[in-house]
């Protein structure tokens, strides 16, 4: 069959349309046949003609569950995520199946992974053209205020074990979000962990841009991992600004812990709110659950490894610096509240090279013409 011979549809003899058919291992679908399949579905081009017809098959049947469906949550932005506690199933309410009626529903059985990542906007602001990101240096008041909780409770926990000492890290990192007045690659990972979504959260690769900036977050994307052999996997992004990512990424933890609770790995009860159980070290960012499978660590991530501080912006070839909020000994916390037994924190020596010195508006340590904390002119 030459490149510009006619292609017919396998199943209604029409032609399939260039633009329009869907490649089968043995032939094609016309564009109209191609619309009766799960809009979820995929890897076509390694199915057959009896793939599509038992698929088609499964798809009448699911008709007749439709309407036995009873959601008992509604969970999500948008409310996306119903789930049917009684008879144990849950469907999608979004996409091309649901709006003609038909959603695929799936029993709890079938949940095989969830995991949330970030959605970075690549354009950032820079008003006055000194080469910072405008959310930078607004944010870099607040950045100093999370590194003083962070250094505060890292301090106890590392009396406690490494382990409990990142989580309060980067627990009180996520605090320090919302007054920082957006969220971007350098916060996003203690606000997951704030929301109890630490093991199931992928930061990705690309949250940083060519000058080592962290990238704002307008917004997260869940992926759903299935136990089906058309529909493998579901993906739902919901976007607005980095100053409504935190709400988003609350909304978004709800269905993740649905999900988890299916798989029986939540640590969160049934309508609960995320929560810490005693003893237990949280698991690093970046990492995602499947049944009968470790935790799966993003790129560049080592067993062990301490999260990163707030406040020290990480720049390639040259080593966070460290928040001059670092509690001494007496160092009051809060009005009212003094730390008790803690150890003066270890700097890091200075990087060689650049002006040298401290930033007049944080005191953190400068390198160059900028401070790589709170974004001021040196």
């Amino acid at each position: 069959m030459g490149l510009f011979d006619k292609k017919v549809c396998e199943l209604c003899g029409e032609k399939a349309g260039m633009l329009t058919k869907l490649s089968l291992q043995e032939g094609f679908l016309c564009g109209d046949c191609k619309k009766k399949l799960s809009d979820f579905s995929d890897g076509w081009k390694q199915k057959t003609v009896a793939n599509v017809q038992e698929h088609l098959a499964a798809r009448e049947a699911n008709k007749q569950l439709v309407p036995q469906f009873r959601a008992s949550r509604e969970l999500g932005p948008d409310r996306f995520f119903h789930v049917d506690d009684a008879q144990g199933r849950f469907l999608f309410a979004f996409g091309r199946d649901f709006k003609q009626g038909n959603p695929q529903i799936f029993q709890f059985g079938q949940m095989a992974g969830v995991r949330v990542s970030p959605l970075y906007d690549s354009f950032s602001d820079d008003r006055d053209g000194d080469g910072i990101p405008d959310h930078v240096q607004r944010s870099g008041g607040a950045a100093s205020t999370a590194a003083t909780l962070t250094g505060a409770l890292g301090a106890i926990g590392a009396q406690m074990g490494g382990s409990f000492g990142n989580a309060m890290g980067s627990m009180a990192q996520g605090m320090g979000v919302a007054a920082a007045g957006g969220v971007n690659a350098q916060n996003v990972q203690g606000l997951a962990m704030a929301n109890g979504l630490g093991n199931v959260f992928d930061l990705g690769t690309d949250g940083y841009d060519m000058k080592g900036f962290p990238k704002e977050v307008d917004g997260f994307k869940i992926t759903f991992l299935l136990n089906d052999p058309y529909i493998r996997e579901v993906v739902f992004q919901e976007r607005g600004s980095d100053h409504q990512a935190s709400s988003i990424l609350q909304q978004c933890a709800a269905p993740v812990q649905a999900a988890l609770q299916m798989m029986g790995q939540s640590t969160m009860p049934m309508g609960g709110q995320p929560m810490m159980q005693p003893g237990m070290p949280m698991q690093q960012a970046g990492m995602y659950a499947q049944p009968g499978m470790p935790p799966q660590m993003q790129p560049g991530m080592q067993p062990g490894m301490p999260m990163q501080q707030p406040g020290m912006y990480q720049q390639p070839g040259v080593p966070g610096q460290m928040p001059p909020q670092a509690m001494q000994p007496g160092m009051p916390m809060q009005a009212g509240m003094q730390a008790q037994g803690m150890q003066p924190a270890n700097q890091p020596p200075a990087p060689q090279g650049g002006t040298g010195g401290q930033c007049a508006a944080c005191g953190a340590a400068v390198s160059g013409p900028f401070c790589t904390a709170c974004g001021t002119r040196a």
